[in-house]
């Protein structure tokens, strides 16, 4: 080792996670470089954000297919299908402006009265 402290910022390194999509990045120091190691393993909770990501995206494109307003809540219809834990339950609701979650037969919205 050459005793060479290279120091990376903390917005480098959230650059880097939100860029490739990862949630731990470790550098390792060799001579003269510097490595850094990128842990792509697919755990089951990563599965269930993208997952979850996945849903956000579709209700999204479906409040702009409906023409509701960037501020307008809705009630939110999930497929069975897709269950998932109440927390990522909580973010969908909060990211899409769902006030009522429920779980039907297919993905639907309706505006909150």
């Amino acid at each position: 080792m050459s005793g060479v402290r290279c120091q990376v910022s903390g917005e480098l390194i959230e650059l880097i996670k939100e860029e490739t999509n990862i949630k731990h990045v470790e550098f390792i120091e060799g001579e003269g470089e510097m490595e850094v190691i990128l842990d792509t393993t697919m755990t089951p909770e990563l599965l269930g954000e993208g997952k979850m990501r996945e849903l956000i995206r579709s209700v999204q494109v479906l409040r702009k297919e409906k023409g509701c307003t960037i501020d307008a809540h809705i009630k939110l219809t999930l497929p069975k299908s897709e269950k998932l834990p109440d927390t990522m339950e909580a973010v969908i609701k909060k990211e899409t402006l769902a006030d009522t979650l429920i779980w039907g037969d297919s993905l639907d919205i309706s505006t909150s009265t």
